[in-house]
């Protein structure tokens, strides 16, 4: 593959191993800096940076675990800078949901949850979330109507 991604900040959700491994590897290849998420393969991760041609990080989340997941996001923003992208490949069970943050039109940091049974979730939560970077007084609803702009309706 034969893209630029110089000046590209990427977090690679289960990235330790697999299919994540090998996009995270062509990523840096391609000039992007990868965040490379892992849950518990650390070492992997660890070999993994090791390995790549650009600036990378490990950071470590357990994404079934609400309590890990909530501020995940903000907390790489503000460690690292904005996101251009969020692949998720981590292995997570339905329902669980990767949140992603918005400014509401107060200023006060919120949180744009989503949840039920979709694998969808997260994906869904990252694309919010860069979103919000380029509009920082999004509101949940703005978000929501973009969403729901940009769905492809299913056949009933």
């Amino acid at each position: 593959m034969n893209i630029c991604l110089k000046n590209q900040r990427i977090l690679v959700a289960g990235a330790s191993r697999g299919i994540g491994r090998a996009i995270a590897k062509q990523l840096s290849e391609s000039g992007a800096e990868v965040i490379i998420h892992y849950n518990i393969h650390k070492s992997e991760a660890d070999k993994l940076k090791s390995e790549l041609q650009n600036s990378c990080f490990t950071e470590s989340c357990d994404l079934s675990d609400a309590s890990q997941v909530t501020g995940f996001i903000p907390r790489l923003v503000q460690k690292y800078g904005p996101l251009s992208a969020l692949v998720n490949n981590a292995g997570i069970s339905p329902g669980v949901a990767v949140v992603g943050p918005y400014q509401i039109n107060s200023g006060q940091l919120s949180y744009y949850y989503l949840s039920g049974t979709s694998m969808a979730s997260p994906h869904v939560a990252g694309i919010v979330a860069l979103m919000a970077q380029k509009k920082p007084t999004l509101t949940a609803a703005e978000a929501e109507t973009k969403l729901q702009s940009a769905a492809i309706p299913m056949a009933e």
